[in-house]
This record gives C-alpha cells, structure tokens and sequence, in this order.
C-alpha cells in the first residue's frame, strides 16, 4: 500500500504539467519558496489521494485515460495548477521570500499584499481547510447528480469541466479575502502556527476561539461560487 500511495504522491508533485511544484520547498534554503513538501502531505495529498486499494485491476480503463488511479493523479494536479495560477504565479516574490514575514511586516518592512496573500494562504493549517472547501464542494456536486460518492475517492471521478469552473471561482474567491491582506492580524491572528481547528473556527463563525472578528462573516460554500 505503501508504494501506491509513494507513487500517487511522486507522479503528482514531479508531474512535468504541475506549475505549484516551483514553490515547493524540498531541500535548499528555508523560506526561500512559500511551501513545503510537508505540507502539501499534510494538505493535499492527506485529502485527496485515496489511502485504500482499489478493488479493479490496475489497468482498469487505462486505455481511454479514465483509470481511477490516473485521475486521481491528472486531477489533483489540476488543482495544484488552479492554486498556483489564482495564489502564486507573479505574486509570490521569490527576492522576498517567507522567513519570519509576519516579523517583517511588524517591523514596519514594505511587503506587498500579493506576496503576503501567498505566503499567509501556504500555512498548512489554512490551506488544509481552503482545501476542505474543495474537498466540499466536489462532494456537493456529484450529490446533486445523484451520486454519492466517499471522500476519499472522489478525485477518482472524472471531473466535468463546469465542476473545474466552480473550482477555479471558488479559489478565486477565498483567495480574495480581506483577511490575508489585512496587516492588524499580524501580531495576533497570524502572530504563530495554529492547529487546524483554529481556521476551521473561524471560517464556520468568522472569529477566532478569544471572540476576535477575523472575516466579515463566515464562509458559505454557495456564496463562494456565485
């Protein structure tokens, strides 16, 4: 089970069409590139890769490119590409990079907002829960075609192009709050690494767990796709 999983993981994170792999940090200088490879384990690939094998033969529909293996691999690197077009590409400045920004930013250094956007959306236990909102919206949608479908196989489906259209106005939409812009926050909000429940507090309720106004309101999956 082992190898399945180290093959899904290697044939996402080194597929020659993934753009996010640029700003993935797997060896070199720290904080030079906004995202680490432990973090794209811990989000991506812990919500959207199927943990279990399958029960069909390896290639099964492999010859019309519809094997559930090769989907799961071609989508999710679909994905990271929404995330690197919509979040890092020509935003993330590199000169910058993510060492101790939010220090920076506190210190009084220029840090333009595209680039602290970046680097606040990479904090693994933000993006696991942007990412929750995909993971969401994917199930949400084959629910309505009447297809109940587990979590962990549902980048297995084939995504219709109008799912990959909400996907992309979804991300487009998180990644524009005022939050990940908003340089008050630094010292608290974004003052140290949380858990993953302290993001998914404040999407749900939009404060965090001492009662602080963090997003204008909660986050509702309709509102972020229209």
């Amino acid at each position: 089970m082992k190898y399945i999983l180290d093959d899904a993981r290697i044939g996402i994170i080194h597929h020659p069409e993934n753009k996010l792999k640029d700003f993935v940090e797997f060896s070199g200088k720290e904080g030079e590139k906004p995202l680490s490879y432990s973090t794209i384990e811990k989000t991506a690939f812990s919500l959207f890769i199927n943990k279990k094998p399958l029960s069909l033969p390896l290639s099964y529909r492999l010859e019309i490119s519809e094997n559930p293996r090769q989907l799961e691999k071609e989508q999710v690197v679909k994905l990271l590409n929404v995330l690197a077009e919509r979040i890092y590409i020509g935003k993330y400045d590199f000169d910058l990079g993510s060492n101790k920004l939010e220090e920076r930013l506190r210190k009084g250094d220029v840090i333009p907002e595209a680039h602290l956007r970046a680097v606040r959306l990479s904090r693994e236990e933000v993006l696991y829960n942007v990412l929750r909102y995909v993971r969401d919206l994917v199930k949400q949608y084959f629910l309505m075609q009447g297809r109940v479908i587990e979590d962990s196989e549902l980048f297995e489906q084939k995504f219709p192009e109008e799912l990959w259209g909400l996907l992309t106005k979804l991300m487009h939409n998180i990644s524009n709050l005022p939050v990940w812009v908003n340089k008050q926050l630094s010292g608290s909000v974004f003052g140290g690494k949380q858990d993953h429940d302290y993001w998914k507090i404040i999407f749900e309720t939009g404060r965090d767990r001492s009662g602080q106004a963090v997003l204008a309101k909660p986050l509702n999956l309709k509102d972020l796709i229209t």
